[in-house]
């Protein structure tokens, strides 16, 4: 017993039949011939002699194949033992590929394979491989010749499932992504096809034997069909296949991609799509393949009428109760989706929210797909009453909008909010605030929107006066750690509608503190103000300094006598060094969150560009405002002033520095060189110096 336990549990059973036969051997060689057959096949592959360790084996095995009866009462084949000790063997002399061959040949014989013999003879001809998609290729390149370990390992599998051998997930996860990595997403499509097929025949097959409770045994079905009791031996198809195999298939709809590539893509996507047409009960991410097959563009199918066909039956998923059985909410959100989009019809929609009604409750992601896609296509009835009816839930932090709803609802818009009425209204998530949100900026309704944000945080609408303390609450900046990145973007956006410098900076220095007491407990920062984030804020600085040029020009168009001149002049440069002290921080926080390894997108380098142009031009400017009329000292402090060009170099410095840190942001010539503006360099920076 103690020898027994001192080897893993999966060598157990082979090592104590090795320990009986050498036992035997030693008392009556005469008598134990295994022992011999054993040590011969051992030499044999030691000796690199695969076929000689080969025909030992199957010389001996007609022999000694009459099966015997264990303690237990279960029969056992003594040439299973021989196949085990053969198998190992050339495992252990890096013969993966004959041991993969001979596995297959024992489960085409009847010979069951111990599963972890099986799962290391896998495992040595499919290693995991971190590459999930396959490469785009070119007219020029032709189809790669499959690898012989890919096809042993899909050989392998073919021969476990016709022989009810246990398999697991991580097989097909290697097979899988090394057909995808070799660019043959049809047979990867036709595989998972024939898993989910298979996975659901057996699974009706054991509730139908269960409902019947006879006292037949499973094993005696008809040839072809598979054993209920073996469909534990099948693993489950998961979303992860399903959206790894989608993902590249739509990946082959890009130009750069091969026709070759393309037409097989179309043909694993029909594949897929069968699924949904053929009725079958289940299907891993359903939602996925729909929102796939939807979303295909009318150019990459080789036949138009191929098209039109997917269309019409994705119409019968959204209007035949029977037609289908009851799909997830979330295949159901799909075809919302594919209602609006492609079809654009709300009476497709209001039919495919009567399924999902049927079935399941409508949810906060149902009303946030009904108000952005009602949006998108004008209907701002229907998005309205939307809205209403989510501020009807006293939970609901959405403020009630008090504009009047024209009489022109159609009959579906009727249909859709009757059927919303009959469940109570979800409780508002971030996401659908967002939604609101950005459908109210979409209607042109900015208060109500801006209502909402100072609903769910009231620090940000109170007097300037004890702002900043009541910014750093603990119960308001754990709630802003919770929010999206998304969230404060909108949020954002709402101040630069409302062309509220004030608000912006509010938001701006209420997620900066929140950033910061994320860290407080030893933990890494958790970024809230992201790149799109950034962009709506510069852009109101943008249209604060275009502001600041239209009124400069405004003035020097008019005469230096004029009384009011100096008072507007006054207001200006109070104004402009506003913005610039403001600008400075939000640049020098940006400055940080890029060394931290935020990524600027092509929007927010382009603001940014803007931005310092906007600067110089005011830089040259400003000195043509020393009109005689400013006293001395106003003139001192607008033109002479060294903290206010010690600020604004500071600016274009931190504007030079992101732009550097990023590559690809800055704009390149017709020859791929880099164009560096004018005020690039610091020996080129306007000096604000008096002209009087």
């Amino acid at each position: 017993m103690l020898l027994l336990h001192s080897v893993p549990k999966s060598r157990a059973t082979i090592h104590l039949s090795q320990l009986a036969f050498r036992h035997a051997y030693k008392t009556n060689e005469s008598q134990n011939p295994k022992f011999r057959i054993a040590t011969s096949i051992q030499h044999a592959i030691r000796d690199g002699n695969v076929h000689t360790g080969y025909n030992i084996f199957t010389t001996f095995h007609a022999e000694i194949s009459a099966t015997v009866e264990d303690k237990t009462g279960s029969s056992r084949s003594p040439g299973r033992l021989l196949a085990h000790i053969l198998l190992h063997s050339l495992l252990r002399n890096n013969r993966a590929h004959a041991a993969a061959s001979f596995a297959k040949l024992c489960m085409e014989r009847g010979i069951r394979i111990r599963k972890s013999t099986f799962f290391k003879v896998f495992a040595a001809i499919s290693p995991p491989s971190d590459l999930q998609l396959s490469p785009l290729r070119t007219e020029a390149r032709l189809p790669q010749t499959r690898p012989p370990s890919l096809t042993a390992a899909i050989s392998l599998l073919a021969a476990a499932r016709r022989s009810n051998h246990k398999q697991e997930p991580w097989m097909y996860d290697r097979v899988l992504s090394a057909l995808l990595l070799q660019g043959e997403m049809l047979t990867a499509a036709l595989l998972f096809a024939t898993i989910v097929r298979e996975w659901n025949a057996r699974q009706q097959l054991k509730k139908t034997v269960k409902a019947d409770n006879g006292p037949h045994n499973l094993d005696e079905q008809p040839d072809g069909a598979p054993g209920a009791q073996a469909s534990d031996c099948v693993p489950q198809p998961t979303n992860a296949w399903m959206r790894q195999i989608i993902k590249s298939l739509t990946n082959s709809h890009q130009d750069t991609v091969s026709k070759f590539d393309q037409h097989q893509a179309m043909r694993g996507l029909s594949v897929l799509a069968s699924l949904l047409w053929d009725h079958v009960p289940f299907v891993p991410s359903r939602s996925h393949l729909i929102k796939a097959v939807a979303e295909t563009p009318r150019e990459s199918h080789t036949n138009a009428k191929i098209h039109e066909e997917w269309h019409s039956r994705l119409e019968n998923l959204c209007t035949h109760p029977t037609y289908l059985a009851p799909l997830d909410s979330a295949s159901y959100h799909s075809l919302l989706h594919y209602s609006f989009r492609q079809r654009g019809s709300l009476d497709l929609a209001a039919r495919v929210l009567e399924l999902l009604c049927m079935y399941h409750r409508p949810t906060s992601a149902t009303y946030n797909i009904l108000i952005r896609e009602a949006t998108k296509m004008n209907e701002d009835n229907l998005s309205l009453q939307l809205r209403e009816r989510l501020s009807s839930r006293p939970t609901n932090y959405i403020a009630r909008s008090h504009r009047v709803v024209c009489d022109s609802n159609t009959a579906a818009l009727a249909k859709i909010m009757e059927i919303l009425i009959a469940f109570p209204a979800p409780t508002v998530d971030e996401y659908t605030l967002i939604a609101v949100m950005l459908a109210d900026l979409s209607a042109g309704d900015i208060s109500n929107a801006s209502r909402i944000l100072f609903l769910q945080f009231p620090l940000l609408n109170q007097p300037s006066k004890g702002v900043k303390r009541d910014l750093g609450s603990t119960s308001a900046t754990r709630r802003a750690r919770l929010l999206s990145p998304h969230f404060w973007a909108t949020a954002a956006l709402i101040a630069s509608e409302a062309y509220s410098m004030t608000l912006s900076m509010r938001i701006w220095r209420f997620v900066k503190r929140a950033e910061k007491a994320s860290s407080a407990n030893g933990a890494g920062v958790v970024r809230l103000y992201g790149t799109e984030a950034y962009t709506n804020h510069l852009r109101l600085f943008h249209r604060r300094l275009s502001e600041i040029d239209r009124r400069v020009c405004r003035v020097l168009q008019q005469s230096p006598g004029d009384g009011s001149s100096g008072t507007r002049i006054a207001r200006l440069f109070t104004l402009y060094e506003w913005v610039l002290r403001n600008l400075h921080a939000v640049l020098a926080s940006l400055r940080d969150s890029a060394i931290d390894g935020l990524t600027l997108d092509k929007g927010l380098s382009e603001t940014l560009l803007s931005l310092a142009d906007l600067t110089v031009r005011l830089e040259n400017l400003l000195p043509r405002l020393a009109h005689p009329i400013i006293s001395p000292m106003q003139r001192s402090q607008y033109f002479h002033n060294p903290e206010w060009q010690y600020r604004v170099r500071r600016i274009l410095g931190i504007l030079r520095r992101i732009l550097s840190s990023q590559h690809g942001l800055l704009p390149k010539s017709g020859s791929g060189d880099i164009v560096y503006p004018g005020w690039w360099h610091p020996d080129q920076v306007p000096t604000r110096v008096s002209t009087s």
